[in-house]
């Protein structure tokens, strides 16, 4: 029937669909809808699937300049005297339009598919665990806190063992496009890229872009008046406006693709196959076990090999024309004394493990109990707002809404931190982290308290 969801895993072909009937219609997985504003408007999913299932017409698609924001972050970080401190972090997300991001999304389908039969051959299903969709034993799908849990599990096991942790630096915008191009055409197990595919990895690698809120200022697009476009602006203000006055810019770059697209995460995965490759058959030559989730690595092995796989690391990360940030290096010690022991835990997917205890990064509860004080205060400055008016009124004022409050901080809502770190508490079976987050409920209650008293 219309609007029921549908699923049928009995059926391997069926089962790599999203399943779900709207208007009569069976829409597959690499098919979704984005709500952001573009240079085009939504297109339904039929007329996505005829551009899409066209080479012919993606071969010569002429690709609309990405929106490009600049997300602004504070990352806590440990300084030396084990103090906490505020680190400024940005990153460059690129947004596609509506019609390039379908054609992005499906071809990222075809290059999961031939890279899901790539990783079986080469028995990585285990080692990969970023860009793709990883499912347990019960059919429900993994995330970062499974990852972590079995990382945790393997140095319980392995000990007395090294860790070692690297990450490098400016993964994807040091992606180099001769690599990138000669892995996508042995995926595809061609000799060169086929016309279709060309196409897009020219629109990655020589990709123009413009600045968002330099678009949103020119057209005068607010927060308000953004719910009633369907797009930035007509083809010929593209053609008059954009154009002429110059907002597009050009990436001419040799290396680095843009992140944010759909087909993103899947390139980073093919660019980083021969690492994957040869690390996994050393890996099993030493007895040491490995993860990789997109930039971030994790090794375990014996103590006496840890020298050994730092370098042989970093020699496979530099023949892949990347590098690992040394700032970022991380090696513990995890030995035996009754039980397992570290002299400083190690951080890893979010979460912090010291051989007997697992807990979320104290980082990670920082901020969320930051978000928490600026939200109880923004609904605080709205309830005045109102409240004023309404003495004006003569009307009885009221305290600050709780409905919203309770749902994005307390255990009461369903997708927060508290319900996050709950689940976490359940899967890794430590009430470590169930400790973490108990106090939080008071010190909302508190806050919100707090913010009745001075309503006014």
């Amino acid at each position: 029937m219309p609007g029921e969801f549908v699923e049928d895993c009995s059926n391997p072909i069926l089962s790599r669909l999203c399943h779900f009937w709207r208007g009569g219609v069976l829409r597959e997985k690499w098919f979704k809808r984005r709500c952001y504003l573009h240079f085009d408007a939504p297109i339904s999913y039929l007329k996505a699937k005829q551009l899409v299932e066209d080479p012919k017409k993606v071969a010569c698609w002429s690709f609309f300049p990405l929106l490009h924001v600049t997300l602004d972050s504070k990352k806590i970080v440990r300084a030396e005297d084990n103090s906490l401190k505020f680190k400024e972090k940005k990153r460059d997300i690129y947004y596609a339009a509506h019609s390039d991001s379908h054609i992005y999304s499906y071809y990222s389908n075809i290059l999961c598919d031939k890279y899901e039969i790539l990783i079986n051959m080469n028995e990585l299903n285990n080692n990969i665990i970023g860009f793709r969709k990883l499912k347990n034993n019960d059919g429900k799908g993994k995330c970062n806190i499974h990852f972590a849990q079995q990382a945790f599990q393997d140095i319980i096991g392995m000990a007395p063992c090294s860790v070692l942790c690297f990450d490098i630096k400016g993964f994807f915008d040091n992606l180099d496009h001769f690599i990138l191009k000669k892995a996508w055409s042995f995926v595809l197990e061609k000799d060169k890229l086929p016309c279709d595919h060309y196409n897009i990895f020219k629109s990655l690698i020589k990709f123009s872009y413009v600045e968002r809120k330099d678009i949103f200022k020119r057209f005068t697009i607010t927060k308000k008046s953004i719910k009633n476009k369907d797009r930035i602006c007509s083809i010929s203000e593209f053609r008059d406006i954009v154009r002429k006055e110059k907002y597009i810019s050009k990436y001419s770059c040799k290396y680095g693709i843009p992140q944010g697209t759909p087909i993103s995460g899947v390139l980073s995965n093919i660019y980083m196959l021969d690492f994957d490759i040869n690390l996994k058959k050393i890996a099993n030559k030493y007895q040491a076990i490995y993860y990789r989730y997109c930039d971030d690595i994790i090794l375990i092995c014996k103590p006496s090999d840890e020298l050994f796989f730092k370098n042989i690391i970093s020699l496979l990360i530099y023949g892949m024309k990347l590098e690992i940030s040394k700032s970022k290096t991380i090696v513990r010690h995890f030995r035996i004394n009754k039980e397992v022991f570290c002299d400083k835990p190690i951080q890893y997917l979010g979460f912090m493990f010291d051989g007997q205890r697992t807990y979320i990064r104290s980082s990670s509860y920082i901020r969320f109990l930051n978000k928490m004080k600026r939200g109880v205060s923004l609904a605080r400055q709205t309830a005045r707002k109102y409240n004023r008016i309404k003495i004006t009124k003569d009307i009885k004022i009221r305290n600050i809404y709780r409905k919203k409050l309770y749902s994005r901080y307390s255990y009461l809502g369903k997708r927060n931190f508290i319900s996050y770190a709950m689940k976490a508490a359940k899967i890794m079976n430590d009430n470590t982290i169930k400790k973490q987050v108990k106090p939080l409920w008071k010190k909302l209650l508190y806050r919100i308290s707090c913010a009745d008293e001075h309503i006014l």
